[in-house]
């Protein structure tokens, strides 16, 4: 499989990076229309490329929603933990986005000990509630959600020192 990109593929990308840079440094504020033939004029760019890149920024959370009503726990654990790392991306901060990689890995794990039920908890409408607040330029509201996102998870965790039974492998798997 080739891995290099196209030269459409990159300017797609440039074009999302530069959009998404601009929305995380409020150059664009909340309710601004994204009209195709000005971001066209804007970043001298082709008009097939600029109605991808806003396909592609529209795309993430419709993969959550619909990832979230799937039961492959790998395919939800995967795209909820690249909603935050979308969201260093979109700030523009490596060092964040290394330090929320790292703890993606990490949470994985605690989540795959520690989980009380069998699907992933980060749920899609948490992280639109924070989407939301951030694109509304509401650090308050933004820092709120963020908290009430932690706690939720936090509490959907079974941290306490009792032993779990021992089962076997015929135990383990059955009903499943």
């Amino acid at each position: 499989m080739n891995r290099t990109a196209t030269a459409k593929q990159r300017e797609v990308t440039r074009i999302v990076d530069i959009l998404a840079q601009a929305i995380a440094q409020h150059r664009l504020r909340p309710g601004t229309r994204l009209v195709e033939a000005h971001i066209v004029e804007a970043l001298n760019a082709n008009r097939n490329h600029v109605q991808a890149a806003l396909q592609r920024l529209a795309a993430h959370m419709s993969s959550e929603h619909a990832v979230i009503e799937s039961s492959d726990r790998r395919a939800i654990v995967g795209t909820l933990s690249n909603f935050h790392l979308l969201l260093a991306d979109v700030g523009g901060n490596a060092v964040l986005r290394e330090i929320l990689a790292n703890l993606m890995v990490r949470s994985s794990l605690i989540v795959a000990l520690y989980q009380r039920n069998a699907v992933p908890a980060c749920a899609s409408g948490e992280h639109q509630a924070i989407l939301d607040a951030l694109a509304g330029g509401d650090t308050a509201s933004a820092v709120h959600a963020m908290l009430t996102h932690l706690d939720l998870l936090e509490s959907q965790l079974d941290l306490s020192d009792t032993p779990t039974p021992t089962h076997t492998l015929q135990q383990a798997l059955s009903g499943l």
